[in-house]
């Protein structure tokens, strides 16, 4: 097998496209279901696209090699190449169990209940809400930020829709 040619490729444009291709799966994702995507681990979309180019990159791991059927890779061609892999692992990530263990539906209610007891506010720090928890510090932060999301939307009337006043 001959060594592939990367003279052609600006690796730092595609890792900026695949950036911006994996926040506008995210995004899309978001609008579909109504709730905000938040990654396992916390994953970014920079994290996304990086960890597609680095499989690339690796000569160890076949699982993303460039076919020479496709000629010599260029900036756009990898680009092409790499966005139907991103979009492959991503809805795959979307249907693991990893990501179906990180929905908790009750999740912001637990952070509620503890933060907010009947004899007032407990400013709890991420890592004490942790513990209390049995989860990842990173695992309160996206809580948080679905906590966030749920009570902008509830500000702006998203959630009323349909609902009677009286």
């Amino acid at each position: 097998m001959t060594e592939l040619s990367l003279t052609e490729v600006d690796l730092e444009e595609v890792l900026h496209r695949l950036t911006v291709y994996a926040r506008n799966l995210i995004t899309a994702s978001t609008c579909r279901s109504g709730e905000e995507v938040v990654l396992p681990g916390g994953d970014s979309p920079q994290d996304l696209a990086s960890a597609i180019l680095l499989k690339f990159l690796d000569p160890q791991d076949p699982s993303v090699a460039w076919r020479e059927r496709l000629g010599p890779p260029t900036t756009a061609g990898l680009v092409i190449f790499l966005r139907v892999v991103l979009e492959r692992d991503f809805l795959n990530l979307l249907r693991s169990k990893r990501y179906r263990a990180a929905l908790y539906p009750d999740s912001v209610e637990a952070i509620l209940r503890l933060q907010l007891e009947r004899d007032g506010y407990n400013a709890f720090t991420n890592l004490e809400l942790a513990r209390m928890l049995a989860v990842s510090v990173t695992e309160i932060e996206n809580r948080k930020r679905r906590l966030k999301t749920r009570l902008k939307n509830l500000a702006a009337g998203h959630w009323t829709k349909g609902a009677k006043h009286d």
